[in-house]
């Protein structure tokens, strides 16, 4: 009654972890491991979010004191987090465990544009050299839960 609108926004809270990944594998990596008995595995990986006013940034490793730390070309805030694992030698073909963590916080005026994840698996030898072994992108699911 007293005039005043409250504007409530939803928050999305992204927090777990990226746990491992398995079956990657080429004949590059497997006739240099063969060798050494395995290859190195790791991920990159970046929450894409859309830059239209709709989505703030809350928390997360590219803030600083709540203020987002980057900025784009056009000097908006950059709401994208985005990491990278460390590399995990294992069997070829066999399983890399990374557990690594991730914890963002967003708020939105609006569901449209919900954020995607992308993910790029590479392939390190003993010498630094990498090679993409895999991509994929998916929305980040909107129920808590455990997902492949």
């Amino acid at each position: 009654r007293g005039g005043r609108i409250w504007w409530r926004m939803a928050e999305l809270h992204i927090v777990g972890e990226i746990s491992g990944g398995h079956g990657f594998g080429s004949s590059w990596t497997s006739n240099i491991f063969r060798m050494g008995g395995g290859q190195g595995l790791w991920c990159k990986w970046e929450i894409l979010v859309a830059n239209n006013g709709r989505w703030s940034k809350i928390g997360g490793a590219r803030t600083d004191k709540g203020e987002t730390a980057c900025v784009d070309v056009a000097g908006k805030a950059e709401l994208n987090e985005y990491g990278h694992t460390q590399v995990c030698f294992c069997a070829a073909g066999g399983e890399a465990v990374w557990a690594h963590p991730v914890d963002v916080h967003y708020s939105t005026t609006s569901l449209r544009d919900w954020p995607r994840i992308v993910f790029e698996v590479w392939s390190q030898d003993f010498g630094g050299r990498n090679e993409l072994q895999g991509y994929g992108v998916a929305h980040i699911p909107a129920a808590s839960g455990v997902y492949n």
